[in-house]
């Protein structure tokens, strides 16, 4: 927990203490996962989405709205494994940003994900 919560590692020191955090459970991890869902460097960003993916977390208070918000990042790799985590949490929620995604989206990849992602939902 002590590296998800600060900025004073490398990526690769980070990538290893998120890819531990996604194997537990503890909640107590939750908080600083999503901390680093808005660190600057894009492997970060897509390995805390990697960590969650499949987990009890994606039910856990601000979840969603985290993975809605990274639908919005800069990067197309983080916006494509954001979409399908957050098809994986499911719901209205996440349905409807899915939805409003594709609307705007405009790299081809990431559409076909979106496509995807509420074709499963359906």
């Amino acid at each position: 927990a002590k590296v998800l919560a600060s900025d004073q590692y490398d990526r690769a020191s980070l990538e290893v203490a998120i890819a531990a955090a996604g194997k537990r459970e503890s909640t107590v991890l939750t908080g600083p996962l999503l901390t680093q869902l808005t660190n600057p460097q894009f492997g970060v960003r897509v390995a805390v989405l990697k960590a969650i993916s499949g987990s009890k977390r994606l039910k856990e208070p601000g979840m969603v709205d985290a993975l809605v918000d990274r639908l919005g990042d800069q990067d197309n790799l983080v916006r494509g494994f954001a979409a399908k985590v957050l098809a994986e949490a499911g719901g209205a929620r996440a349905k409807e940003a899915l939805s409003k995604q594709l609307a705007v989206e405009k790299n081809e990849v990431v559409r076909r994900v979106l496509e995807q992602c509420l074709a499963r939902m359906q």
